[in-house]
């Protein structure tokens, strides 16, 4: 499936939930998602850290790995 551009487009692909639980989807394509990563956008780095995937699980592990390399490399670089 090709997921629209527009946010609110592809928001609506999941709006009305067919699940018996209460969520709030967030619709980011790959390149959004990264790119929140990279600003270390807090919701983007919490679900990174603690949500669970629903598909492309090698993605979402490869992008951790990479992430706690980056703050592993932020925290040892001296202060200017």
């Amino acid at each position: 499936m090709i997921s629209p551009k527009n946010a609110s487009e592809r928001y609506e692909l999941f709006a009305e939930s067919r699940l018996p639980i209460d969520l709030e989807p967030r619709t980011y394509t790959t390149e959004e998602f990264v790119s929140k990563i990279r600003e270390r956008d807090h919701f983007a780095v919490e679900s990174l850290t603690f949500g669970v995937p629903l598909y492309r699980e090698q993605f979402f592990q490869n992008l951790e790995d990479w992430f706690r390399k980056r703050s592993r490399e932020a925290v040892n670089r001296p202060n200017d």
